[in-house]
């Protein structure tokens, strides 16, 4: 594994405190957060980066792991004398996110989830990223692709899906390995959050739709409330 931390591409705007970090899941861009980074630029800085060999971040032969990703993450940081942050986590960039409120406790001000399974993964979740490292590979990322589309009627997000596919195997099968490592440690995300309480947390999110979702969410929001007193 690598052992130190990887230069990341960056997009910075504004000016102010506490800054936001705003980081793209595994096989993706910053690009998706351009509108993001623009508009936050308004009101303090906002900081958007590709992952270690993504988007225009310099290529890499090395493997590397999400803790490796949170090295890169604090040496951005650093880089740019960013002192308090709120990062914003696209999917399963979540799990970097958990990692960085632990390292640098209260000085992430707050973690912003987006379109996460924050309850824990559905049925065949845990096959399809064992299939992102078989022969199957293929198959399996376009069938994720086709779900994160389907009804969406949304060009941008569509090109966006369809740029993910311009990644091979090594980072489909890498995300497959980092994303199930953070769930065989917490099948359950919030139960990761809860142990960093208290730090405030918003889930936001487009997928799925079902209002037993949503429900779901405060239901268990609710219960760790009472339970914790």
């Amino acid at each position: 594994m690598h052992t130190k931390p990887f230069p990341l591409a960056t997009t910075v705007r504004g000016t102010g405190e506490p800054a936001v970090l705003l980081v793209p899941g595994w096989c993706g861009d910053r690009t998706v957060f351009d509108d993001l980074v623009a508009g936050l630029g308004s009101h303090r800085r906002a900081i958007s980066v590709d992952l270690p060999g993504h988007g225009e971040s310099t290529a890499t032969h090395h493997d590397y792991t999400t803790g490796d990703v949170v090295d890169s993450l604090q040496a951005a940081l650093e880089d740019a004398g960013v002192d308090r942050v709120v990062p914003v986590l696209l999917s399963h960039a979540g799990w970097a996110g958990i990692e960085l409120r632990r390292r640098l406790d209260a000085r992430v001000a707050g973690l912003v989830f987006l379109d996460w399974m924050v309850l824990g993964t559905p049925d065949g979740f845990a096959d399809a990223l064992s299939g992102l490292r078989s022969e199957a590979w293929t198959q399996v990322r376009a069938g994720l692709t086709a779900m994160w589309t389907d009804g969406v009627n949304n060009p941008r997000l569509s090109a966006y899906v369809a740029s993910m596919s311009g990644y091979g195997q090594e980072y489909w099968a890498r995300a497959g390995r980092e994303i199930a490592a953070g769930f065989a440690e917490y099948p359950v995300p919030l139960d990761a959050v809860a142990d960093l309480q208290p730090c405030p947390v918003l889930h936001l999110y487009a997928q799925p739709g079902d209002d037993a979702i949503l429900q779901a969410q405060e239901e268990d929001v609710y219960k760790r409330q009472v339970s914790s007193g």
